[in-house]
């Protein structure tokens, strides 16, 4: 997933001679979707509050008003956000401040957030595969408690978000000596069912 480098959006230019907005709407809508499908948007930490009100936003937002308008949900319910150290320094509470700052309408677009760290175990071989179903059990009940945080945090500001929009990352083995990170709403049954497959094939 490519990360998208957020613009200020103040003042979208008032550009109708564009030529973008010279195409079909329906073919407008196709260029939205393919600009921000696939694409990770930081949820940065701010020190300061933004003073001038302005929202983050990428640079096709911010290309002209009309632009704006018609794509703005389309932004919201395509890309996915991520904030993945969710309580680390200057964090505190970002993920309900971002959430409640861009308001109901908005939140209510967004599919996916990502929150915490995507982990992995390391030396994922047979011979020590009891500790690393130890230590793959720490992995995915500390990723459900960053889950139940962030609902937490989000709750205490009077933020409310779809079931299973907020996921965290669990890096599970393959069978080549590698991993696949999946980022899921539910790390422990994902998991456990892992685990459960391993046992019966081991």
């Amino acid at each position: 997933m490519p990360r998208r480098k957020p613009s200020p959006l103040a003042n979208p230019a008032d550009q109708r001679k564009s030529p973008l907005m010279g195409l079909p709407a329906e073919l407008r809508n196709r260029i939205y979707h393919y600009t921000f499908e696939d694409s990770l948007v930081d949820i940065p930490a701010r020190r300061k509050p933004n003073t001038k009100g302005r929202l983050e936003a990428p640079g096709l937002l911010v290309s002209c008003k009309q632009a704006y308008a018609e794509a703005v949900s389309i932004y919201y319910s395509t890309v996915t956000f991520e904030i993945l150290n969710l309580h680390g320094k200057g964090y505190t509470n970002r993920l309900p401040k971002f959430l409640e700052y861009i308001g109901q309408e908005k939140r209510a677009l967004i599919q996916s957030i990502r929150v915490g760290y995507a982990t992995s175990s390391p030396m994922w071989s047979l011979a020590l595969w009891n500790v690393e179903g130890f230590v793959l059990t720490g992995i995915y009940i500390t990723q459900s408690i960053h889950l139940d945080q962030a609902y937490k945090d989000c709750r205490a500001k009077q933020v409310v978000l779809k079931e299973g929009v907020i996921k965290a990352g669990l890096s599970l083995p393959d069978d080549h000596g590698g991993s696949e990170t999946f980022w899921t709403s539910e790390p422990e049954k994902i998991g456990k069912d892992f685990l459960a497959r391993r046992a019966k094939r081991d």
